[in-house]
This record gives structure tokens, C-alpha cells and sequence, in this order.
């Protein structure tokens, strides 16, 4: 996604949603149709909506990776990224909230890079609320 590299410095974490938005539009040098808002918790929420796509992406980012980490905590963004995947309050069977997404038809992963940790999830559009809740519940609420 090329806007995605445009607009990284911007996003602590981040949630993008990859449908209709109506709100504040971004300084927008690709021409993407791309909004930004800020929700009263202070999370920033991008939206890029394309009317003919038949799918959604759902992706929390967060401004931690390796560049945070000591050489007496090497790798633990990596380590914790895993945790995320291994229960929440909600899901708590390793697994379960893979299943669940793979069942709606998605793409459950996750990534770490030297700035940044992301979780993300692409399926069919109708999948958006059970979707938005399991990424929710991973982020907000690990058993960890």
C-alpha cells in the first residue's frame, strides 16, 4: 500500500480501516481518497476507501520495535507481537482468534520492524464487526 509509507511518521498506534470515512481529510500529496481522525481516546483512525473492493483491511500499528529494545531485551517486540496471537480476555484458546477469522474468510498476521509493530487482518467486507472486535480484544485485552 503505497500511502502507507507516506503517512507512518504520523501514526502512534495507528488503526486503518479500509472503508467510507467522512471527517477531516489528510494533506494528501498521493491523491488517495485518505481521511484522518483523531478519537477522543487519542487513537489516530486513517480510512482509504475503495467503493469497489470486496474486501477490508483492519491494521493496529504501534511505534515500538527493535530500535526500542536494549541488548539485555533483544527481540522482546518480536516476543510480545507473538504473545498477542496466544489468547486475549475474550479469545483465550491459542489460536481461537485465527480460527474465527480464517472462518469469515481473512488473513490473520502480524509484523515487527526496527519502528514499528503492526497487527492486521484482510477478509470480506462482512467479517468487519467480528474482525474489528477480535484485533480490539488482541491489542487491548492479552492474557499475557
Amino acid at each position: 500500500m503505497r500511502f502507507r509509507a507516506a503517512y507512518i511518521n504520523i501514526i502512534t498506534p495507528l488503526l486503518f480501516l479500509l472503508l467510507a470515512g467522512v471527517a477531516m481529510p489528510l494533506s494528501n500529496p498521493l491523491s488517495l481518497p485518505i481521511k484522518k481522525y483523531t478519537l477522543n481516546n487519542g487513537l489516530t483512525l486513517i480510512t482509504h476507501h475503495i467503493k469497489e473492493a470486496p474486501v477490508l483491511s483492519l491494521q493496529v500499528w504501534f511505534q515500538v520495535g527493535s530500535r526500542n529494545e536494549t541488548e539485555q531485551n533483544s527481540g522482546i517486540s518480536h516476543f510480545i507481537e507473538h504473545l498477542l496471537f496466544k489468547g486475549s480476555k475474550k479469545y483465550p484458546d491459542s489460536g481461537e482468534m485465527e480460527k474465527v477469522m480464517e472462518s469469515l474468510g481473512g488473513n490473520f498476521n502480524a509484523g515487527t520492524s526496527k519502528d514499528y509493530t503492526n497487527y492486521h487482518v484482510t477478509l470480506p467486507k462482512a467479517g468487519f464487526a467480528k474482525a474489528l472486535e477480535i484485533l480490539a480484544s488482541e491489542v487491548t485485552e492479552p492474557l499475557f
